[in-house]
């Protein structure tokens, strides 16, 4: 048997084991029960007397009688919140790595946008020194506390450990990529992997900073190869790719820019609240991984008539009709 009471979460992977999708968790069933028995109770404190007799009064009370019963029965659960799919999903690749020291062997291949974020986050790191006027350097130091690891891009502070400030950097493929931040919210996915970084450093503060940087050029030679098979072209020459080829490299260099136009940064406040449900789903992730073993023990699974996905009851209400 694995010992997974000490594995720690990725920060970078706490989105994927605290968003519950559109699944309906107990307390979210709770709330909701609770809700409809103060409205039907309201409704049913304005009927006259002498009318509470007749059926709409008589199901108006079926109404609160129900969920006052589904209140009861989820009282002890109601702070509970499931593991969603998603994250049971993705725990199979945590108990990969943390039995066996392996994972997915195409992660290492990259794609050519992770691949940019890796090659030139030096570059967008010396962007922000610029444009912030302060000298950022690259932490390369993994920092973890009893339920989380991680590699902060950048901090401010004696040492990580006593860190004021944390930096997400994120490098942009390009121009459109980098624009689309605007006027949305910070994706969540940052917005959880920048609770961690608060979390395991001390900071109180930190940001995600999107950066529009140059290609590095093996990357660009590589989109410039691509760009002669596409076009099919007999020599690198022909004028119609001289033409393209300029618009690629164009398309793919920002230093014609200007530097704080290429900066789209989001402020992270620190969120003790978010940072104990992280706790209580590393939690929950440390027992399902125990699960996994099991199931991984057992290896034969008798095979049954595929049905849809079980999708959660939710009570579908039309007040109209009362």
């Amino acid at each position: 048997m694995t010992d997974f009471s000490k594995v720690n979460i990725h920060c970078s992977s706490i989105a994927s084991i605290v968003n519950n999708g559109n699944k309906l968790t107990p307390k979210k069933l709770y709330e909701k029960s609770v809700n409809f028995k103060e409205y039907w109770q309201q409704r049913y404190d304005l009927i006259e007397e002498s009318k509470r007799s007749q059926k709409k009064s008589l199901n108006i009370l079926d109404k609160i009688a129900f969920h006052t019963n589904k209140i009861a029965e989820l009282e002890p659960f109601k702070e509970d919140e499931p593991l969603s799919p998603g994250a049971r999903t993705h725990l199979k690749k945590v108990y990969g790595y943390s039995k066996y020291g392996k994972w997915c062997a195409a992660s290492d291949k990259g794609t050519q946008y992770t691949n940019k974020g890796t090659l030139a986050e030096q570059s967008s790191i010396e962007l922000m020194s610029k444009v912030r006027g302060i000298l950022f350097e690259k932490n390369e130091e993994r920092v973890a506390n009893d339920y989380l690891t991680g590699i902060p891009d950048v901090f401010l502070g004696e040492s990580i450990l006593q860190a004021e400030y944390v930096v997400d950097v994120k490098t942009s493929w390009d121009i459109e990529t980098f624009l689309s931040n605007l006027g949305k919210p910070l994706n969540p996915l940052y917005w959880w992997q920048l609770q961690g970084y608060l979390a395991i450093t001390g900071a109180r503060v930190g940001e995600v900073a999107y950066c529009l940087v140059n290609t590095p050029e093996s990357i660009l030679n590589n989109e410039k190869y691509r760009l002669k098979e596409r076009m099919d072209i007999v020599t690198e020459q022909d004028p119609k790719y001289l033409l393209a080829e300029q618009q690629l490299v164009n398309n793919m260099t920002f230093d014609d820019m200007d530097e704080k136009d290429r900066v789209i940064r989001f402020l992270v406040e620190r969120d003790d609240a978010a940072i104990e449900k992280i706790y209580k789903k590393v939690g929950e992730c440390r027992k399902y991984l125990a699960e996994i073993e099991e199931l991984h023990k057992q290896g034969v699974f008798l095979a049954k008539e595929p049905v849809e996905p079980e999708e959660i009851e939710e009570e579908v209400e039309n007040i109209e009709e009362i």
